[in-house]
């Protein structure tokens, strides 16, 4: 029973690859113009800039609702959404909807992001007027924003003032700086940045020929140890196979799966285990 599952699962491990090798050629050839992203590697590093800022406000109780006034010199608004999303995360203050904050800025500064604490202060007044909870305003700005040489040398720099509005000052503590730099392709932001500049397709694509192809790359070492006809020799041979395959969904996850990721590498080793077996058991099968 479980070698006729495990022959299916083969067959539909082989059928997959091939849907996706499909899938990801007619993508090329037929589809439209992706939509416009920031370059994986400023945005790896943004997306620990603004956590680490984030992190670092202070909580006041004298501030009820705050308004995160877009970024000065993010130009597509791309890290502003990242800066918004972890102070949300963060659970320190209810927040004026970004939406919101974008028609009055587009109403009161054209649509540019205040370009310092005077225009954020002002922008923070303008939303107060229509509720009364705004009572502070989170000024902030990119300081080096490159991305470097294929990645290396890419940096992000941002600094943030949390302003009170009842009396225009800063808040105890509430000056924060986080900057972030890649140096070196040995970086896990560096490989992280690197995966991410391929689809997922192309990741599991890539996963699938990998493991796919693993047991018949070592022919000679499968033979080896099913000849031996040890089941301790099977079950080290299975394992050192699926964890292969497991790791090498780490790496083109980055090596930050988080918990999806690790979701998925569970399910990968579950998948990789049964196609592994129906393959060796192939492999003992021809030897006999």
């Amino acid at each position: 029973m479980f070698r006729t599952a495990a022959r299916i699962v083969e067959i539909a491990f082989l059928a997959a690859a091939t849907g996706v090798l499909v899938w990801f050629l007619a993508g090329k050839l037929f589809g439209g113009q992706p939509r416009r992203e920031l370059d994986p590697y400023r945005r790896v590093l943004a997306e620990r800039v603004v956590r680490e800022v984030a992190a670092a406000l202070p909580r006041r109780d004298e501030i009820r609702k705050l308004v995160v006034a877009p970024v000065y010199r993010d130009l597509d608004g791309r890290v502003t959404d990242l800066l918004y999303e972890a102070v949300e995360d963060r659970e320190l203050y209810f927040l004026v909807g970004l939406g919101r904050v974008r028609e009055v800025v587009a109403e009161r500064f054209g649509g540019a992001a205040p370009a310092n604490r005077e225009q954020a202060i002002e922008l923070g007044r303008a939303l107060a007027a229509g509720d009364e909870l705004v009572e502070g305003v989170l000024f902030s700005e990119l300081g080096a924003f490159t991305d470097g040489r294929r990645g290396l040398g890419a940096e992000v720099e941002l600094r943030a003032r949390l302003i009170r509005l009842r009396d225009e000052a800063e808040v105890p503590g509430g000056l924060v700086r986080s900057a972030r730099r890649i140096d070196s392709r040995w970086s896990v932001d560096w490989l992280d940045a690197t995966m991410r500049s391929f689809s997922g397709l192309v990741r599991l694509l890539v996963w699938l020929l990998f493991t796919g192809g693993l047991p018949f790359a070592l022919h000679p070492v499968v033979v080896a140890v099913v000849r031996r006809r040890s089941n301790r020799a099977n079950a080290w041979l299975l394992a050192g196979l699926v964890g292969a395959s497991v790791l090498c969904g780490l790496v083109l996850m980055g090596l930050r799966p988080g918990w999806g990721g690790a979701v998925l590498l569970v399910l990968a080793a579950l998948l990789a285990f049964v196609y592994h077996f129906a393959v060796c058991d192939r492999i003992d099968e021809a030897q006999r």
